[in-house]
């Protein structure tokens, strides 16, 4: 995605998981949430509340208000993250 264009919450959220190579599962767990939920709100589906939203930044590495605002960050930083809760 363009860095400098908006983003929906849900399309940012999906890009951060991609990113960070989590899986709607394992995001779900930490939100505390069914895995259809998180896949809802990537497709735009409803969105999250004010709390899950703070978890799943916290779960991603993200601020809330970059998560909010569609900021996604620059994939360079996390050269390091792991691919092993990537299922999708």
């Amino acid at each position: 995605p363009d860095r400098n264009s908006m983003m929906t919450v849900g399309k940012c959220i999906e890009a951060n998981r991609r990113i960070i190579r989590a899986s709607k599962t394992w995001l779900a767990s930490q939100v505390g949430v069914h895995r259809n939920t998180i896949a809802n709100w990537e497709s735009d589906k409803g969105e999250p509340n004010a709390s899950q939203i703070a978890l799943l930044a916290a779960a991603m590495g993200v601020g809330v208000a970059d998560l909010v605002h569609g900021i996604i960050p620059d994939p360079v930083f996390l050269v390091g993250c792991s691919d092993e809760n990537m299922d999708e």
